[in-house]
């Protein structure tokens, strides 16, 4: 959508999807299908939800709004493949903080993985210095 129909507001994008899921969960518990425990609505009632669910809320938009907004600049192919590395860095932070040392099955899986990504995206390629 953002990319094909040069639709720029990343922020809508996401304001969306969230709106949906709100008025999913809330129709939910009005209808019976989920309840809110009694210990959740202490933590965030009152002056609390300014301590609690604000910040949550605010860091939440803000992976949304930025996520989506790479999509402006970024080819999928490219934000995909940054995707697939995941499991390489969180496998090079566990060896560069001392932490467990993984196993060669799970090496050779994460290089599969990010391989098989790399294949799969290649010549839809698409970045910018803004994007990255």
């Amino acid at each position: 959508i953002m990319q094909a129909h040069a639709f720029r507001y990343p922020l809508s994008l996401s304001g969306l999807g969230v709106l949906a899921s709100t008025l999913f969960s809330r129709a939910s518990v009005a209808l019976g299908f989920a309840e809110v425990r009694k210990e959740s609505r202490e933590v965030v009632a009152g002056a609390k939800w300014f301590r609690t669910a604000l910040p949550v809320g605010a860091c939440k938009a803000l992976s949304l709004a930025t996520g989506n907004a790479a999509y402006l600049h970024l080819g999928v192919g490219f934000i995909q493949m940054l995707k697939a590395f995941t499991p390489a860095i969180v496998m090079a932070v566990m060896l560069s903080i001392g932490s467990r040392r993984p196993n060669r099955s799970t090496v050779f899986w994460v290089f599969v993985i990010v391989t098989g990504t790399v294949m799969e995206v290649k010549g839809e390629l698409h970045a910018t210095t803004l994007g990255l």
